[in-house]
């Protein structure tokens, strides 16, 4: 009888696990410690689509499963964009390859860069 309980309350599932993936779009803001900034050029891991940049232009290359976006702006400025996840509970790996100040000089040091995002 107790083996029975025992595979009963196995078979209710672990109800800790968390949310479903919700797939979506997150907006996504550059967190920049030197204010506003002219172009952003970052590196996904997964399956993304950016769209919709808050100005400018938006570029966006798939090499197998890492998409590489670039934003650049005509003026300094915030950079964001809509980025389409298979999960917006969890937001994609990213690494920030490349991002040049309002002159269109690349900064040297990315310390305190990063990307945050909100639904």
């Amino acid at each position: 009888m107790i083996l029975g309980a025992t595979a009963t309350v196995l078979a209710c599932g672990d109800e800790s696990a968390g949310p479903t993936a919700a797939p979506g779009d997150l907006a996504v803001q550059l967190g920049s410690p030197n204010g506003p900034e002219g172009a952003l050029l970052v590196e996904f891991d997964g399956p993304v689509s950016a769209s919709n940049p808050a100005a400018g232009q938006l570029h966006e290359i798939r090499d197998g499963d890492v998409t590489r976006i670039l934003v650049l702006l005509e003026a300094e400025g915030v950079i964001g964009f809509q980025l389409a996840v298979p999960d917006t509970n969890s937001p994609p790996e990213y690494r920030i390859i490349e991002v040049s100040g309002p002159d269109n000089s690349i900064r040297n040091d990315l310390a305190g860069y990063s990307l945050e995002f909100s639904s």
